[in-house]
């Protein structure tokens, strides 16, 4: 009999956090496509791009067929160009194993079929948009033919819809490969690029969205402790005269409100310094929620604590070889206790 390959907490960790880091990638590498003119080698002037944009549906879709009212939507990137046409993309970098939970995305782009109200033009309008899923070469073509199986019964989608598969060369040189796998874009432009593909070089990444690190979804949780540990609180430290002589297993205390973690984060490592500046449509990325939730596991993990509720965190610094190692290790441990403790209870 084959048994049950042991769980490995600290394996599915990382994979999760590449997962993350890949929908990114693949987002911010889509939008580059129609953000840089390589003609010119600059960035297109009449590009607009947004990420997690709350969207207003017309009257015929504020209500879902169970009657639930829907207030707005929220496509993981908006792009407008030429004005007032528009692209709406959702990016899913893994698709769950059983095909039952396939549906569920389709419905999504489903309800940007719409003439939504809220772009970043003058009316609030487009006069046509494209609707993209953007998604892993390793399950694509099982994508296109799910969705060719049921867009005739349960899905349609009227607006132009295009399928693009993207996928990460971590050979001597890095790059992303996008290519058109159903549909074509009214861009004939991009289009005609993304009928044989295109390499998106790492080098790209690097020198335009570096710090392009989180989007409208909850990263995991050791990825964003990361994030907070090396682009917030160590910035608090570096003036500390401590610092330059500080060993391994010393500690500095940084003192930290809640909303300046939030802030900082927010406006220097997301898509928001991209986006055209309208009030009210841009999400609150990273939310509140994410980092109360981080900064519980650094107290929980004897790195931290709070202080006057939990609008300020005490954080003990120190140096590790790797900080994501350290805290994907530290996440992993609690959910194998908990493994642990269930396999106790059950046993008993």
């Amino acid at each position: 009999m084959q048994q049950n390959p042991k769980p490995d907490p600290q394996g599915e960790l990382k994979d999760k956090i590449d997962y993350y880091l890949q929908t990114v990638h693949a987002l911010v590498g889509f939008m580059h496509l129609f953000r840089f003119d390589q003609s010119q080698m600059s960035v297109n002037t009449d590009v607009t791009t947004f990420q997690g944009w709350r969207l207003e549906p017309s009257d015929k879709k504020k209500k879902k067929n169970n009657g639930e009212e829907v207030k707005f939507v929220t496509p993981d990137l908006g792009i407008v160009y030429e004005g007032n046409k528009g692209i709406l993309a959702e990016a899913k970098a893994s698709f769950p194993r059983n095909t039952e939970y396939w549906k569920k995305p389709f419905e999504q782009l489903m309800s940007y079929d719409d003439d939504l109200k809220g772009w970043p033009t003058e009316s609030g309008h487009v006069k046509n948009h494209d609707i993209v899923l953007l998604v892993n070469q390793e399950r694509c073509s099982q994508i296109v033919r799910y969705y060719k199986g049921i867009s005739e019964k349960e899905i349609k989608i009227e607006r132009p819809f295009i399928i693009v598969q993207f996928n990460r060369s971590d050979g001597r040189r890095q790059y992303y490969f996008f290519q058109k796998q159903f549909g074509d874009l009214s861009n004939e432009g991009v289009n005609v690029r993304l009928d044989d593909g295109e390499k998106l070089p790492m080098d790209l990444f690097v020198a335009y969205y570096a710090k392009i690190k989180l989007y409208d979804s909850e990263p995991p949780i050791p990825y964003l402790i990361q994030l907070i540990w090396e682009n917030v609180v160590l910035q608090h430290v570096l003036d500390n005269p401590k610092f330059p002589y500080l060993r391994k297993r010393q500690r500095l205390e940084v003192i930290l409100q809640l909303n300046d973690i939030l802030a900082e984060l927010s406006s220097g490592y997301t898509f928001h310094s991209l986006h055209a500046d309208t009030p009210g449509r841009k999400p609150q990325i990273p939310q509140k929620s994410w980092i109360v939730k981080a900064c519980d596991c650094l107290v929980k993990y004897k790195e931290a604590e709070w202080i006057d509720g939990k609008d300020t965190i005490k954080i003990y610094f120190q140096r590790y070889d790797s900080v994501l190692d350290h805290f994907i290790a530290c996440c992993a441990e609690e959910v194998e206790d908990k493994q642990l403790n269930l396999f106790d209870a059950i046993q008993n």
